[in-house]
């Protein structure tokens, strides 16, 4: 179990804008395979719902709850053959801003 404070990888943030139609980011630094956290901000004034997976990745309102303000870490397992390096976002309504960091610790 990490017990280390996380430490995102220097210059791999990304950010979503998220609306009331599923987006997505790329986190180009995130491993391929294996486990790794992810730093979640949401910068916005509205709820965002977030998920993680490949390429085609959609987040809906069924995904994880990120509040406005709101700076969790989470965990992603990421596998040669399932990869999770994509981020996506979506509202219920209005919009905001949220930001990835992929690195380690928790």
């Amino acid at each position: 179990m990490l017990t280390m404070p996380c430490r995102p990888r220097a210059g791999a943030t990304v950010s979503v804008s998220a609306t009331t139609v599923s987006a997505r980011a790329h986190m180009a630094a995130a491993p391929s395979n294996g486990r790794f956290q992810v730093r979640l901000f949401n910068a916005g004034a509205d709820l965002a719902f977030v998920a993680f997976g490949g390429p085609a990745v959609a987040a809906t309102a069924a995904d994880h709850a990120l509040p406005s303000g709101a700076v969790e870490v989470v965990t992603v397992d990421s596998t040669d053959a399932d990869p999770h390096d994509y981020v996506a976002a979506i509202c219920a309504s209005g919009s905001a801003t949220v930001y990835a960091a992929p690195g380690e610790g928790i």
